[in-house]
């Protein structure tokens, strides 16, 4: 660990203190006229509430503020600013989080009249506020001491294990004396601070029951709450991961948090996967490394086995990286992919001058869950989709963390509403400085959205490329596209150039008008300076219907790698899938830098390629011909999803050495991204210190 730095305490107190005195302002510098009013307008159970919930913002930022004191060897390189915006962000987390402890007794006692005229319930009504803060406190503190071990803030988890939280609490006791003195001083000025609040403005404060206005306060109060612990007014509450507010310096989010807020969300939060036993570990292992590594890639630790680190030849090359998501396209409705009519004439066109993969799978059947795919070489193999589980917080280098560390601005772009599916939080996540979204579109008309899910993809597509000219060079950015996806809507003014009467918009109108967008965006880039040192990466999230009897079908999505300078055209046809992007992307530009993916680059000739993925509830590892299912159970097969769509013809007595091969490798795959997943082992800490300051 490194020493402690005083000078740095100091600054962290003294941006502790802002906070506090902004408090102290704002209740000093009320009028006494306003107060006298207040008195006899506001219900004298209204202003206690509101009091009680400043006095626990203070104290949450106190505590936050000794929490970094306290870890100061893990915060002394950040300047003061951005620990400051910590404790700003902080006070949203620690708002939802008290009224999410407190809600029930601040609703009981504002009930009309009841609370502070009958005292014995008024009494209980406190005892119970007090037991409660005094958990969440100490908590807190125990927090402080559980950071540096496990590197990440408390959950529920460790409070369901009688063992560790007993142990935590008599380490308290032992190794960590002055935890154990500051927690009981906090709790004991806790209760004193509470009481003299709660008794001075019992005293100080009239009281006039009146049943109409109290419900009326009560009602408000009520709402006030809801917004509070939502953390805003935005489409989806804040979660967790919406604490890492800073791309560049993943700790500040840790700092951001509050205890008793994440214990909480925690628990609500579902699991995504369990960790897999199938397979000796040791051969697991070296099942992997067999099937993803590159010649020249070495492990960088063994409890971490997809971490490692390539050893390629030349110096890095500088190249913008453009990542265009497109929603929903299927390959069966796309010409350079075979269907014939094509409803993708643009890219049909680009195809023939890139890199296009014509057997290229999705690795999962949602927007969701391919993004961790994509940004993050993560496959969706889970129970729940990773984006909003409790491993939503795991380390892990994804791309834009990765492009920072090498001096690339990095951005992310959805055409939908912030906070949609929770694409902001996780992008910046996984590196990325900016997320623009909807309300991120300058000077946008009625006409220029669809009314319920985002921008039009011309005009946002259109909208982005101002945008990459605005940013520092070079830069890595992923454009994630809108249409086609529900309500299959259309601009107006462009809807008889697809074919679109009085009837309802197809599927292949709308994929036509998405590649008529994607013709804006490259008319548009071609303009631009930029555009010759650009490698565009165009790819699909998943097909539009995946109801189909055809297995292929379900996952066959279109990859294409644009950039003439330094990629020949060219189509492969061996299987490949969403978690190769990331490797892919560090190959061609020769990057040397740790990466976790659990794909390989699609660069190398040589080797077998594997996509794994989950279908109706079973397990599928695919190569370039063949797919071996198992439920892990009783059911599992060998098919050519090739020649037979609806697996109905199982080979494993025809082809039993070929089974007996893709089923250990499925296995192995299965059982270390379980483990890694389930005990964050992704990446190491130190390897997630990437930073621009």
């Amino acid at each position: 660990m490194m020493k402690s730095k005083l000078p740095d305490a100091v600054k962290y107190a003294e941006s502790g203190m802002v906070i506090a005195t902004y408090m102290m302002m704002w209740w000093s510098g009320t009028s006494a006229v306003l107060r006298q009013k207040a008195r006899y307008f506001i219900p004298k159970s209204f202003q206690i509430t509101l009091s009680a919930l400043l006095l626990l913002l203070l104290i949450y930022n106190l505590l936050r503020l000794g929490f970094v004191i306290y870890n100061r060897a893990f915060f002394a390189d950040i300047p003061p600013g951005h620990m400051l915006m910590a404790f700003v962000h902080g006070v949203r987390f620690d708002l939802s989080g008290l009224l999410m402890l407190n809600a029930v007794f601040f609703g009981l006692y504002n009930l009309p009249g009841y609370p502070t005229r009958n005292r014995l319930l008024g009494h209980v009504v406190f005892t119970l506020f007090c037991l409660v803060n005094l958990a969440g406190i100490y908590l807190t503190l125990i927090d402080y001491a559980y950071y540096p071990v496990i590197f990440r803030r408390m959950t529920y988890e460790p409070l369901v294990l009688p063992r560790e939280i007993l142990s935590m609490f008599s380490g308290m006791a032992g190794d960590y004396l002055m935890l154990l003195v500051l927690g009981l001083s906090a709790g004991a000025g806790f209760i004193l601070a509470s009481h003299m609040l709660f008794s001075f403005l019992k005293k100080r404060l009239a009281y006039e029951f009146h049943f109409f206005r109290d419900t009326i306060f009560l009602i408000l109060l009520i709402g006030l709450m809801v917004v509070g612990i939502r953390g805003g007014l935005q489409s989806q509450p804040i979660r967790p991961s919406h604490a890492f507010f800073s791309s560049s310096d993943r700790s500040l989010g840790y700092v951001t948090l509050n205890t008793p807020f994440n214990i909480i969300i925690s628990y609500n939060q579902k699991s995504p996967v369990e960790q897999m036993s199938l397979i000796d570990r040791n051969e697991a292992r070296k099942t992997i490394q067999e099937m993803f590594y590159l010649p020249d890639e070495r492990n960088l630790e063994v409890d971490y086995p997809f971490l490692r680190q390539p050893q390629p030849a030349g110096s890095p090359k500088q190249y913008n990286v453009v990542v265009l998501v497109m929603e929903s396209w299927s390959a069966s409705s796309i010409g350079a992919l075979g269907a014939y009519p094509s409803a993708t004439p643009f890219f049909d066109q680009l195809a023939d001058k890139g890199l296009l993969f014509t057997n290229f799978i999705s690795n999962g059947q949602r927007s969701v869950e391919a993004l961790p795919a994509i940004v993050a070489s993560l496959p969706h193999i889970l129970n729940v989709p990773l984006i909003g589980s409790r491993s939503e917080l795991n380390g892990f280098l994804g791309m834009g963390t990765i492009f920072l560390h090498h001096g690339y601005a990095t951005s992310f772009h959805h055409g939908a509403k912030t906070g949609s599916m929770g694409f902001d939080a996780y992008s910046r996540l996984a590196g990325f400085e900016h997320y623009l979204g909807k309300e991120d579109v300058p000077d946008l008309a009625r006409t220029d959205w669809d009314g319920v899910w985002g921008v039009y993809d011309h005009i946002f597509f259109i909208d982005t490329v101002k945008k990459l000219e605005s940013f520092r060079k070079p830069f890595c950015s992923v454009i994630y596209g809108l249409s086609p996806h529900e309500p299959l809507a259309l601009p107006a003014n462009l809807k008889s150039r697809f074919g679109v009467g009085e009837s309802a918009v197809s599927y292949e109108q709308a994929l036509r008008y998405s590649d008529f967008s994607l013709r804006q965006f490259f008319e548009h880039a071609k303009t631009k300076s930029w555009f010759n040192r650009t490698v565009f990466i165009i790819v699909g999230d998943h097909p539009f219907d995946a109801s189909r009897n055809d297995f292929h079908s379900t996952f066959h999505v279109p990859l294409l790698i644009y950039a003439p300078d330094i990629v020949k055209p060219y189509r492969d046809h061996s299987v490949a899938s969403q978690v190769d992007i990331l490797p892919t992307l560090l190959d061609l530009l020769r990057f040397q830098d740790a990466h976790a993916s659990m794909g390989q680059s699609l660069l190398q000739p040589s080797g077998k390629r594997y996509a794994v993925v989950k279908y109706r509830g079973q397990y599928a590892l695919l190569s370039d011909n063949l797919v071996f299912l198992s439920d892990l159970g009783h059911a599992e097969g060998l098919y050519n999803y090739r020649k037979d769509p609806g697996l109905t013809r199982n080979l494993t007595d025809v082809m039993p050495e070929d089974a007996n091969r893709l089923k250990k490798q499925l296995l192995s795959y299965l059982q270390e991204v379980t483990t890694a997943v389930s005990q964050d082992r992704m990446c190491r800490k130190e390897d997630l210190k990437f930073s621009l300051r």
